[in-house]
């Protein structure tokens, strides 16, 4: 009797050891607070806006230096040209990152490396190459990815974007065209007819004069447009 009795002590102490290893070895889970592994595998909207907008912004740093070497070169016009794409590249990145941290995304906009710079014409071949390729293929396909994702802020933002860039698809066409074998009389007529740059700060649309009533792209208010001044650009830090 006295050894069931021992026996009986020796197994629930047993038991209690093991069940005290047990909960130790356990994570701690706060109450009210999923565990690490219940944490959301970050969606594909949030991936998608966060590529789009380091797109956007390696684009901003890129033509920002094409237009302090266009400056640089005497190249008035195109050096403002670039300057007007460079302020709608980075209305459209700072547009994503602020949808990303609504989604509760980290953002670290970090300055992104740049090629080197080559000359003025060059340069300008390359922005129109770059800026017909995010027309025709890169936002075809953020578009699609968005649209998957069914987020329609973000898709509102890219539809920004895209339609931005498409505003001057024909001059863009053009210069890739002649600028080529021309590049001197194409340097000319963007002196002569690119007159005043203004950027709408909702979705980066920009023209050459401010639009009648509401912007052509958000439809918001056309007070939203302000004027490019290339002075203040050219001497500004990354924004």
């Amino acid at each position: 009797m006295r050894e069931r009795k021992t026996a009986r002590f020796r197994n629930r102490r047993s038991f209690l050891r093991g069940s005290v290893a047990t909960i130790i070895a356990a994570p701690v889970v706060a109450k009210g607070l999923p565990s690490l592994a219940a944490q959301p595998v970050e969606s594909g909207t949030v991936r998608t806006l966060r590529s789009a907008a380091q797109t956007e912004r390696a684009a901003y740093s890129r033509y920002m230096a094409f237009a302090r070497r266009a400056d640089a070169e005497g190249y008035v016009g195109i050096s403002y040209l670039f300057i007007a794409l460079a302020t709608s590249e980075i209305i459209h990145a700072q547009n994503y990152e602020r949808l990303l941290t609504r989604l509760g995304a980290d953002i670290t906009p970090h300055e992104p490396s740049v090629a080197p710079v080559a000359d003025t014409k060059q340069n300008l071949i390359a922005a129109a190459e770059a800026e017909l390729n995010s027309i025709n293929n890169y936002y075809p396909q953020v578009h699609k990815q968005i649209e998957a994702g069914g987020n329609a802020d973000a898709i509102t933002n890219v539809r920004y974007s895209w339609e931005s860039h498409r505003q001057h698809i024909e001059i863009l066409d053009k210069i890739r065209e002649y600028t080529p074998d021309y590049f001197e009389e194409v340097a000319r007529r963007i002196d002569e007819e690119s007159g005043i740059f203004y950027v709408c700060e909702i979705c980066g649309s920009t023209t050459n004069t401010v639009p009648t009533g509401k912007c052509e792209i958000c439809n918001f208010p056309v007070d939203h447009y302000r004027k490019i001044d290339p002075s203040t650009f050219l001497s500004q830090s990354t924004p």
